[in-house]
């Protein structure tokens, strides 16, 4: 077994042999330098082989027998037990190859091209403020006083390098190490990253720069640098990625000890410590847990495979009763082959039923033909006939023309005679009025006279009755009066109070009469549309297919039919392949589709580009999409098979329509429910695939729309009654029936609001008489009251005329000589105006005769000019319906051609349907085959449901069709088949994972004994060079490690003592012989150890450090960095050796940070 800090080096030649041996990870990760090596020992069939000799043909591969991980091995592995028992002469050899090793000289100890510590960086860490140290590639000491801060330096490396705070024995985290005073800190280590093993030198360049950066705040995080500066990552994987490719183990105990940990393991460490720092440092703990994993792994696989038996005979049972199964269905193929016949026959039927379809469309055509040649020959004749009604009718008109001419002069003459004899008569009317005048004044004269003479009588009476008892009585009389007068006014004024509630129920029956007449008229004109639709079904069923749709419709579906650049012949409009099932919502659905009826689906831009110009010149602009043609399954979306939606209540024949309203509409996806109340609280139960609801509005053909938002409050909307013709098909009964039902139900409902209008007419009518009886009332209290002030004025005169005046008499006597001399002069003046007035007279009788000579020749005009008009409204009446007589023919033609384009585009998609679908779905089946006389496809039907009632009882006795049977026979056998071979195979993993298991442990514990080996006779050497003997004692499985050593060499006895009866010097020098032991069996290329000399005397310390650097020295290209506080002014260093004295601790410091 191998890795990238596993590998073996073995070098022999003549003299010498020269092996390492290093320690294997769980990782299995190799360097590019290590690969080459590997390469090269598979290569030759051997071990790894040192790059400097290629020519040895014998080292440590008779030990460990051509050791390697990667192989798999199929066979149980033989490890005889002469390998387990071969101890002695294995420790031997191998002691010899340790001491040829050690002893040999070696070549310079030259550094390595990557994986090197360059450089470590602090600031504000610990108690270094800004600290920059530049490594060495070999050995490096750092050395100072206590509390200069020497071992921050080896935590820094730790910290930066991924370490955990704790681990470190420093601080229980990264906030605890940043300097005293500051807010962050950060830590940067520089890698040495050259030569062929570089890791991504194009990427990263000459050396790595790794940069930690933390603060008290908690946050931390990572920057690896190129060589530029310039930040190529900020993840923690790609720094564990780059510590794996350098080996680096920075967190192996043995491989960095830091202060604590190295005065454990030099002073205070038992043997189960030393035992675990071992096998700790040399990552074999690691390979032993991975091992114990593929352990459970597979005891849990054998107990699969045990489980699974029981499985496996299950299916074996299941497999061996398919095939009974089958077996007995196959003795029923003689009902199946009658099956397959009459199939054959009923494919054939169809086609002849098809084909006589086809022969009626061709029948049809001809008949219309007919048809249009006999319309043509009565079009012609009618053409004939309105051309004489158009020729007489233009004579007409010019005799109107001259006799409107005749009449313009005679009318001016009969105007000017006219005048003549208005002026004439306007005279005559003045000299009466004058007479009138001069009547009137005469007879007022007369009059006037008159009443001077009674004046005169009366005053004369008056004088002698001033002071009699009568006028008593009309003082009596004019109290009462006066009381009467009041008692009317009274009456007045209280009759007049009850006039406002009257005026106010008047307006009020007023109002409601008015506001009963707009919902009459709406609903007569829904009782218009009402009837306007069924008429339009009558029509639709009469062959205008397309009256329903917008103008034009018929004109656009021939052009399309026309065309032949389609890639395919678009479909539309959508509402003559979509059938109504269910009738009640008819007006809801045709609302909530709105103009998606109208539209046309295309499969390409190109074809709805061509659509859009024919629309164009059809000025029938209609929606258009494009669509898929594969059909929609949306089964998995809809609601359950109880509720009803859009989709259900639908039967659309075709998949471009299907498809195109369901993307726009989500038709499956709306319910349909009657009662408003159970439709809201269907939209409130949120059930999967229903999203809106529908239901019926209050009025008739209205609805109401239920949508639920995201916070679950409901949204209602109107669906207001579709007003335009019906354009999805149905049962035309059904319809019908509904369209009549429609009509009746509004006739009911115009009839019941006409009652109420005039229920509300006549209450307006009675509230109009209240204030017009009011009214004529207070008119008559009015008068009353009138007459009472009246009578009492009267009274008053009467009273103040009864007394007599001084000097009255003789004024009325002086005005009755005036009036005498008035009459005298009037008669005069009207003896006058009668000679005036005869003259008029007279000239008036001449200029009468003048104008009705005058009337008598424009009535003649007139008269003529009427018949005139009368025979031009007679020829423009003949004439206007012989026009209409052609237009008709016309149209029929028209209709007739249209009827037989119908029939031979009926006949055309029959006769495609029919080579398509019947024809070429036949062929599949068989050859056209001759069938019996009188037979057809539903006879044949009958006799095939027979034959497979037949069959299906054999099914049922079988458990099951051939299909089905075959299928599950060989589903079972294929299911066995599987579990079988997944068995076998399982069981074949299972062994070889045993195999590979026991073949791993097996070199797990040759590597455990190796490695021990390497280190029990490196300890021994390292002692002799003191003149001390020792050993190592290593016990597996107790899991110990001590040492062994006696300090006289004179003492014959080889026992040694145990460390705890040796001085604190020849303890620590003993224990560093055991780390630089411990340290040759590891592979990482850095190696740490903190104050190891601060147990030491200064010979143990001076022959100790000596010892560290020639087993540096030993390690070629290994960096060390050793921090003592001791001073290296007795020890002989040499070039390769690193001096990095840290300055004083400053003053007033006590402790670290």
């Amino acid at each position: 077994m191998a890795s990238s800090s596993s590998r073996k080096r073995a070098r022999i030649d003549d003299e010498d042999v020269e092996v390492e041996i290093e320690s294997a990870t769980s990782s299995f990760r190799q360097n590019t330098h290590k690969r080459s090596r590997v390469a090269m020992a598979q290569a030759r069939g051997g071990s790894t082989v040192s790059d400097e000799d290629d020519d040895d043909d014998e080292g440590l591969d008779s030990l460990v027998n051509g050791f390697d991980i990667d192989d798999q091995v199929d066979d149980a592995p033989n490890h005889s037990s002469e390998d387990e028992d071969d101890n002695d002469a294995d420790e031997l050899k191998a002691s010899q190859i340790v001491e040829k090793q050690i002893l040999k000289k070696r070549g310079d100890n030259v550094a390595m091209e990557c994986g090197i510590i360059e450089e470590v960086q602090c600031k504000n860490f610990m108690c270094h403020g800004n600290l920059r140290i530049r490594l060495g590639p070999l050995i490096n000491f750092i050395i100072g006083h206590n509390g200069s801060g020497k071992s921050a330096v080896l935590t820094a490396l730790q910290m930066c390098l991924g370490g955990k705070a704790a681990a470190t024995n420093r601080g229980a985290n990264l906030k605890a190490m940043i300097k005293e005073g500051t807010e962050q800190a950060s830590l940067g280590v520089k890698i040495k990253n050259r030569g062929d093993a570089a890791y991504k030198p194009d990427l990263y360049g000459d050396s790595i720069l790794v940069e930690r950066h933390f603060s008290r705040t908690g946050t931390s995080g990572w920057k690896i640098k190129n060589l530029a500066d310039k930040v190529v990552s900020t993840k923690r994987a790609d720094l564990d990625d780059i510590l794996d490719f350098f080996a680096f183990q920075l967190d192996n105990p043995i491989n960095v000890l830091t202060q604590d940990m190295a005065r454990q393991f030099l002073s205070n460490s038992t043997p189960a410590d030393k035992y675990k720092f071992f096998i700790q440092g040399t990552q074999l703990d690691v390979l032993d847990a991975d091992y114990n994993v593929m352990e459970e792994n597979v005891d849990s696989m054998e107990a699969k495979l045990r489980t699974r038996e029981e499985d496996i005979a299950v299916k074996r049972q299941k497999a061996e009763e398919a095939e009974k199964r089958k077996k007995r269905l196959d003795a029923s193929q003689a009902i199946q082959d009658k099956i397959q016949k009459t199939q054959r026959m009923h494919a054939w039927a169809q086609v002849e039923e098809q084909e006589a379809i086809v022969t009626k469309y061709s029948k049809d055509v001809e008949r219309c033909q007919q048809r249009i040649d006999e319309v043509t020959d009565a079009a012609e004749n009618i053409s004939g006939a309105y051309e004489g009604h158009d020729q007489a009718y233009e004579a007409a008109q010019r005799v109107l023309r001259e006799a409107q001419a005749q009449l313009e002069p005679k009318e001016q003459l009969y105007r000017e005679e006219k005048a003549l004899f208005d002026a004439n008569t306007s005279e005559i009317a003045e000299q009466k009025s004058q007479e009138r005048l001069i009547k009137a004044d005469m007879n007022g004269n007369k009059a006037n006279k008159k009443r001077l003479d009674n004046e005169i009588t009366l005053e004369q009476a008056r004088l002698a009755e001033a002071e009699g008892p009568e006028q008593v009585e009309r003082m009596e009389r004019l109290e009462e009066l006066k009381q009467a007068a009041a008692t009317a006014e009274q009456e007045e004024l209280d009759h007049r109070g009850a006039l406002p509630p009257l005026e106010a129920n008047r307006k009020a029956a007023a109002a409601a009469a008015g506001a009963a007449k707009d919902p009459l008229e709406s609903k007569s004109s829904e009782l218009e549309r009402a009837q306007g639709r069924l008429e339009s079904l009558k029509r639709e069923q009469q062959g205008q297919k397309f009256a329903s749709f917008r103008p034009n419709m018929a004109n656009l579906v021939r052009a399309i039919d026309s065309e032949t650049r389609w890639r395919q012949k678009p479909v539309g409009p959508f509402g003559i392949y979509v059938r109504l099932l269910k009738p009640e919502w008819s007006s809801i659905i045709e609302k909530t589709f709105g103009g998606m009826l109208e539209a046309f689906a295309v499969i390409c831009k190109e074809d709805q580009v061509i659509l859009t110009a024919h629309m164009n010149r059809q000025k029938c602009q209609a929606p258009s999409f494009i669509a898929n043609p594969g059909r929609f399954d949306i089964l998995r979306n809809e609601p359950a098979a109880q509720y009803l939606t859009i989709l259900r209540a639908l039967e659309i024949s075709n998949d471009l329509v299907r498809n195109t309203i369901i993307i726009n509409q989500a038709p499956e996806n709306t319910a349909l429910c009657a009662n408003g109340k159970e439709a809201f609280q269907l939209s409130q139960a949120r059930l999967h695939g229903i999203k809106v609801v529908l239901a019926h509005g209050g009025e008739r053909n209205t609805g109401v729309r239920y949508e639920t938002t995201g916070s679950k409050a409901a949204k209602t909307s109107p669906i207001f009654a579709w007003e335009g013709k019906a354009r999805m098909q149905t049962d035309y009964a059904a319809q019908l029936r509904s369209r009549q039902e429609d009509v009746s139900q509004l006739k009911t409902e115009l009839e019941t609001l006409r009652q109420a209008l005039q229920t509300a007419e006549r209450a307006s009518v009675v509230a109009q008489h209240d204030v017009n009886r009011h009214q004529k009332t207070e008119r008559s209290l009015r008068v009353a009251k009138q007459q009472a002030h009246d009578a009492v004025e009267e009274a008053s005169n009467e009273i103040e005329t009864s007394r007599p005046q001084d000097g009255k008499l003789q004024e009325f006597q002086r005005q009755l000589e005036n009036a005498v001399a008035d009459i005298e002069a009037t008669a005069a003046s009207f003896q006058d105006l009668i000679v005036e007035k005869d003259k008029l007279n007279d000239k008036a009788k001449a200029l009468k005769q003048r104008v009705e000579e005058a009337q008598r020749e424009s009535d003649s005009c007139v008269k003529m000019i009427e018949k005139a008009e009368r025979r031009k409204g007679q020829l423009e009446a003949d004439r206007h319906t012989a026009l209409r007589a052609k237009n008709e023919a016309l149209n029929e033609i028209d209709a007739a051609k249209r009827n037989m384009q119908e029939f031979e585009d009926m006949r055309d998609r029959q006769q495609k349907v029919l080579e398509e679908d019947f024809i070429s779905e036949a062929e599949k089946i068989c050859r056209r085959m001759d069938l019996e006389p009188g037979i057809t496809a539903a006879t044949l039907d009958k006799r095939l449901e027979k034959f497979i009632d037949d069959y299906k009882r054999a099914q049922a006795e079988a458990g099951g069709t051939m299909e089905q049977l075959t299928m599950a026979w060989r589903r079972a056998k294929k299911e066995l088949r599987d579990i079988l071979k997944e068995q076998q195979n399982t069981k074949r993993l299972s062994q070889s994972l045993k195999n590979s298991l026991t073949e791993r442990k097996y070199r797990w514990r040759m590597f455990l004994r190796y490695i021990a080996y390497r280190a029990r006779f490196t300890f021994s050497y390292l002692l002799s060079e003191r003149r001390f003997r020792g050993r190592v004692l290593m016990s597996h499985e107790a899991k110990t490690l001590d040492i062994s050593v006696e300090p006289d060499s004179t003492r014959r006895s080889d026992g040694g003592r145990k460390t705890q009866t040796l001085s604190g010097g020849e303890k620590s020098y003993s224990t560093i012989c055991l780390l630089l032991s411990i340290w040759e069996a590891m592979g990482s290329p850095i190696r740490c150890l903190d104050e190891f000399d601060v147990f030491m005397d200064s010979v143990n310390r001076s022959t100790s450090m000596g010892m560290m650097i020639q087993a540096a020295r030993r390690s070629v290209g290994r960096q060390f960095v050793l921090i003592t506080p001791q001073s290296m002014g007795n020890v002989v260093l040499g070039e390769d050796v690193a001096i990095h004295r840290m300055s004083d601790p400053e003053r007033g410091q006590t402790t670290l940070v």
